[in-house]
């Protein structure tokens, strides 16, 4: 069995994650979006030749989620669990079976409208070398985070699009809100384009644009 649950009020959680001989992850965070409090779901999944029955169940109260998967043991490679306490988080690990969590940053690329958008994610991997897995886990760079363009205009640096998310960045390095123009705009005496651009990686999808 895996859970994901919550509880406190800091948002305290633990939530575990199985990852199958095939390479194959369940999320009971994934596996029950749908589910109503008081369901549960008996469903098939193909291992290799055969068919094993899995048992996916939302036993959310008012307040706090209770998720849970019963999977059989024996297409069970690893399970990995990742916390967060009242005072502490703590990243994903391997708590059975063998193998590895690792975490890499990488640079994402997509086109839209003519615009190359590019943003910067930490995506981390459950490894076990010895069946040649490796296998994503989480991927903080998805297609929900904010797209927003960097326009170099002469003396003047704008960033438009959905800002929200990264106002308070952009405040912090020395931009302004222009109402009428609804973008925010700073002087190159203030703002290197180069450097911004690195710095909104990290939050959202950038687009560069004259």
């Amino acid at each position: 069995m895996i859970e994901y649950r919550t509880w406190g009020s800091f948002g305290q959680f633990k939530k575990e994650y199985a990852v199958l001989v095939n390479g194959k992850v369940l999320d009971p965070v994934e596996e029950t979006a749908g589910l109503t409090r008081g369901e549960k779901l008996v469903k098939t999944i193909k291992v290799g030749e055969k068919e094993y029955r899995i048992t996916i169940e939302n036993r959310d109260s008012r307040k706090n989620a209770h998720r849970f998967i019963y999977v059989p043991e024996e297409i069970v490679v690893a399970v990995i669990e990742e916390s967060k306490s009242s005072r502490n988080i703590y990243a994903p690990r391997v708590t059975k079976g063998e193998g590895d969590v690792v975490s890499e940053i990488v640079e994402k690329e997509q086109e839209i409208n003519g615009v190359k958008y590019v943003t910067k994610a930490t995506v981390t991997y459950y490894v076990n070398d010895k069946l040649g897995l490796k296998v994503v886990l989480k991927d903080n760079g998805d297609d929900h985070r904010p797209r927003v363009i960097v326009h170099d205009c002469g003396d003047i640096v704008k960033v438009t699009g959905k800002t929200y998310d990264v106002k308070e960045i952009l405040k912090r390095h020395g931009f302004r809100w222009n109402p009428a123009e609804k973008c925010w705009y700073a002087s190159k005496i203030d703002v290197n384009v180069e450097e911004i651009v690195e710095v909104l990686k990290e939050y959202a999808w950038v687009g560069v644009k004259p």
